[in-house]
């Protein structure tokens, strides 16, 4: 089925709602947005090598993307969304380069392999609510990613496939994915611009793959990650361009990894940390530019606590409260 098309004469511009002529003729080239629900839509832009304008892959009847292989490029963004019975993208093989990348609530789809010749994604890319996804595999060789969501994913097990292309974002969000474990592909990115959420990923032991992270520049969110044991993988954080929150990692039991921390240019706040029973690895903090909070830290000395705000310059509130009193 189509969306649309525009028709522009010498004077005005109309909206028609007649489909266009099925195939893209001597040009290859489809302008406007367009979707995919059956074969027979398949079909129709059978020799198109681009869509000028964006894809959006949906319904219950697609089995497979057999047809597309001649396609090459989306300038818009590829949609592929409530597909009760697509396993794959295999189909996609050819596609090169596209605007922007969202993948939701696909029930049966297990990976994005179909896709491994994707060398451009110049935009945002949100893989959300996908039952089956077990892997990220296919966006290896992918550059221009600005903005990454991986988020309720239950399947999935690691981020791989995202690749040493990602360098810089920016806004990353991995949340809610029970099953992961690992989040090492990351490990070629350096600099987050604004939101960094690591946020209840149930099976999510350390932070391994963020070891050359130096910059996070506006909220960098470690939240409700039972299973979180170890964060020395940020050593290399250096700048903290906003808030830093730790909150509720029932497992974190010391914070070594913030070895090259100074300043936190908002607030500080280390919260609901049963386990957590030191705040050494701070080391070289000595700014908390707004309200510094460490509260509700079970297994965290009030002293300990006491201490570690003691020799920390705050701009704002300092807030140290229902931490484990008497030692």
């Amino acid at each position: 089925s189509t969306t649309s098309t525009t028709s522009t004469t010498s004077t005005t511009s109309t909206t028609s709602t007649t489909p266009p002529p099925i195939g893209c003729g001597v040009s290859g080239i489809y302008t406007g947005d367009y979707v995919i629900e059956s074969d027979s839509d398949i079909a129709a832009i059978a020799d198109c090598y681009k869509i000028d304008g964006s894809l959006t892959i949906t319904g219950g009847r697609l089995l497979s993307l057999t047809g597309l292989e001649s396609l090459q490029e989306v300038t818009g963004t590829l949609v592929i969304t409530n597909t009760a019975a697509l396993a794959s993208l295999d189909g996609l093989e050819r596609l090169e380069s596209i605007g922007a990348l969202f993948v939701y609530r696909n029930s049966v789809l297990t990976g994005l392999s179909g896709a491994a010749s994707l060398t451009e994604i110049n935009g945002y890319v949100a893989i959300e609510g996908n039952a089956s996804l077990a892997s990220l595999v296919g966006l290896e060789m992918a550059a221009g990613i600005t903005d990454l969501t991986v988020q309720e994913n239950p399947s999935l097990i690691s981020l791989d496939g995202l690749g040493e292309r990602l360098v810089a974002l920016n806004d990353l969000q991995i949340k809610d994915n029970p099953a992961l474990r690992s989040i090492e592909a990351l490990s070629g990115l350096t600099t987050v611009n604004g939101y960094l959420d690591i946020w209840n990923n149930a099976a999510l032991v350390s932070l391994a793959g963020l070891e050359d992270l130096s910059a996070a520049l506006f909220y960098f969110h470690i939240w409700d990650n039972p299973a979180l044991e170890d964060v020395s993988a940020l050593r290399s954080l250096g700048v903290m361009g906003g808030n830093l929150s730790i909150t509720g990692n029932e497992s974190l039991t010391d914070l070594v990894g913030f070895d090259s921390l100074s300043v936190v240019a908002g607030d500080l706040t280390i919260s609901d940390n049963d386990e957590l029973s030191a705040l050494s690895g701070f080391g070289v903090l000595s700014t908390v530019d707004s309200t510094l909070t460490v509260q509700r830290n079970a297994s965290l000395c009030d002293s300990v606590a006491d201490a570690f705000v003691r020799d920390i310059e705050v701009g704002g509130e300092t807030v140290v409260e229902d931490n484990l009193p008497g030692c």
